[in-house]
């Protein structure tokens, strides 16, 4: 390709790599003619030695993030070099590095001076799940590190992981989520001597090798990190019934530090009233913790005087007498989530929310015995600004509206699969609730009074509308023309619209996130011009449209446009 005129491919060679994205990169290319700098320009526009920035770098920050982003991990380092401002702008980026590719020791050193992030998820899985010991090794030379995140990495061995030992004191967060190397070895040389003492959020989850012994011992030992928090998630074996051999002494190393814990998917845990010797927890998850017995919670839960945030979805044995009944000692809690605790009642409702004066979201979806009655007492809480009832097919539209008026700061609100609820005086009131950013509306009947209060709502960022009767082409047209400015999520799964629909999308400026699912009127023509005009665009969801034939043209056209596209 031809670069700026009067320059030579002998000259070219001489430039550093990433004017080579620049040149070859048709995204890019209207911009840099614009600019259209020189030869001697670019070679005076590398940084001096007093750090003072050249004509080069007018380019604009927007610009240079996506041109940054494109590139591989050891020509984004070498590409900061240029002036003062590329420099900047890749130091703004990079503070939390996310490698797409195979990994190598040298690449991950270009970045050792400024990163405080580093992500070897993707990198991982690029290699087949392998990352070897001389890889994470170089890792030592990160002295400004703050969160290190090898979340899935399975193929990692235990060799490997031991490396993370010569992080020293800067990492404060370790995600070894899904790594079956995890073992107590690995455990007792990270988290003990030398290892990682300044660390303060860990990872364990789905993490299967290590015991519970293992873990207590290598939390005991001098010089080990005070936790502050710490997910367990689907530890079935290490956590066991009582949470006897892992909680208990957890608590005498942890008790007086440790503010968050994650237990979920703990299906053998039945009884948790060891936690209360976690005198300072603000935030627990005993999510879908399927054993608890509902008198040892009843008796836990007032003892935990700090808890903030509460997380007991999808726990079918809680009881409104006892557990659920005990949250309402919970006077400092600010998130509530009961999803799916399927003998809540509105009784317990009732009882419970006047006793959360701080409550700012709450989560009741799934929760089936649940009626307009069990509302009211929320629409009396301040500090709510965030209400979940996806799947209260018992809920109407007068609870709702109920509701909306009397949560005049409400922000989010789910009424996924509430069948009760359509109906003129919803949309009228949705229309006032003039501050909702996120809304699910899924499987809710549309209606033309429906288009005309989401007009209204300017403020809409996140807007699920998936399954819903009667969203057409006209219907988007109209939301995106008057309230499609902040939008950036949007679900669309198995609604009727056609490629005019998305040439509508085309003109939401801040449009990240497109779910079309089982879209089964749009074609490759469409996604294709969405693909051209929506620059925002990061990731459509396109499964199950199944006039969308040429897979590997639209997977072609979608990574030149680095947006990702599920087929």
């Amino acid at each position: 390709m031809e670069l700026w005129e009067g320059s030579s491919s002998s000259q070219a060679c001489c430039l550093p790599s990433l004017h080579l994205y620049l040149w070859t990169s048709l995204d890019f290319q209207s911009t840099l003619l614009r600019h259209k700098p020189s030869l001697q320009e670019l070679k005076s526009s590398s940084l001096p030695e007093d750090g003072s920035s050249r004509p080069w770098a007018d380019l604009t920050e927007s610009v240079l993030t996506e041109i940054l982003q494109a590139c591989s991990l050891r020509d984004a380092c070498a590409l900061r070099t240029v002036c003062r401002h590329w420099q900047n702008v890749h130091r703004k980026l990079q503070l939390s590095l996310c490698p797409p590719g195979p990994l190598n020791s040298g690449a991950l050193l270009l970045a050792a001076p400024y990163a405080r992030g580093l992500s070897l998820s993707k990198a991982a899985q690029a290699a087949g799940g392998d990352i070897l010991p001389t890889e994470l090794g170089a890792l030592s030379g990160f002295r400004h590190l703050r969160s290190l995140s090898l979340a899935g990495c399975k193929a990692v061995s235990a060799e490997a992981l031991s490396a993370l030992s010569g992080l020293g004191h800067t990492v404060a967060s370790l995600d070894l989520s899904g790594c079956s190397g995890v073992d107590d070895t690995v455990l007792s040389k990270i988290l003990g001597g030398r290892g990682l003492s300044g660390l303060l959020e860990l990872d364990l989850s789905d993490c299967e090798q290590w015991t519970a012994p293992g873990l207590a011992s290598a939390l005991s030992q001098p010089r080990a990190p005070q936790l502050r928090t710490l997910a367990l998630r689907r530890c079935c074996e290490q956590v066991g019934c009582d949470g006897g051999e892992l909680l208990t002494p957890l608590a005498a190393a942890l008790g007086g530090t440790l503010l968050s814990l994650d237990l979920g998917g703990c299906e053998r845990l039945a009884d948790p009233r060891c936690l209360e010797s976690f005198t300072v927890l603000r935030t627990l998850s005993l999510a879908r913790c399927t054993s608890l017995e509902d008198a040892a919670v009843a008796e836990a839960l007032p003892r935990l005087t700090s808890l903030q945030h509460l997380d007991l979805s999808f726990c079918p044995t809680l009881l409104p007498g006892g557990a659920l009944s005990a949250i309402g000692t919970l006077t400092r809690l600010r998130s509530l989530s009961l999803a799916a605790c399927v003998k809540l009642t509105e009784a317990a409702v009732c009882a419970t929310a006047p006793q959360l004066p701080r409550l700012e979201s709450i989560s009741l979806a799934w929760c089936t015995e649940l009626t307009d009655e069990a509302l009211a007492p929320l629409s009396r809480l301040p500090a709510l600004t965030s209400v979940n009832l996806s799947g209260c097919s018992r809920v109407t539209g007068a609870g709702v509206r109920g509701l909306a008026r009397g949560l005049p700061s409400l922000a989010e609100l789910r009424l996924a699969h509430c069948h009760g609820v359509a109906g003129r005086g919803l949309w009228s009131e949705l229309a006032a609730a003039h501050r909702l950013r996120v809304l699910s509306l899924a499987g809710i009947s549309w209606a033309g009074a429906a288009t005309d209060a989401l007009s209204g709502l300017r403020l809409l960022s996140d807007l699920d509308l998936g399954g819903c009767r009667g969203v057409d082409d006209e219907a988007i047209a109209c939301f995106v023309a008057s309230s499609g400015a902040e939008l950036r999520r949007l679900s669309l799964q198995r609604c009727g619209i056609t490629d005019e629909a998305l040439r509508s999308l085309s003109c939401a400026p801040s449009l990240a996130s497109l779910d079309l699912r089982h879209c089964r009127r749009i074609s490759e023509a469409g996604v294709l011009s969405l693909f051209a005009s929506c620059r925002s665009l990061t990731s459509v969801d396109a499964r199950g449209c199944h006039q969308l034939k040429d897979r590997p043209h639209l997977l072609e056209k979608a990574a030149c446009k680095r947006v990702h596209i599920a087929l």
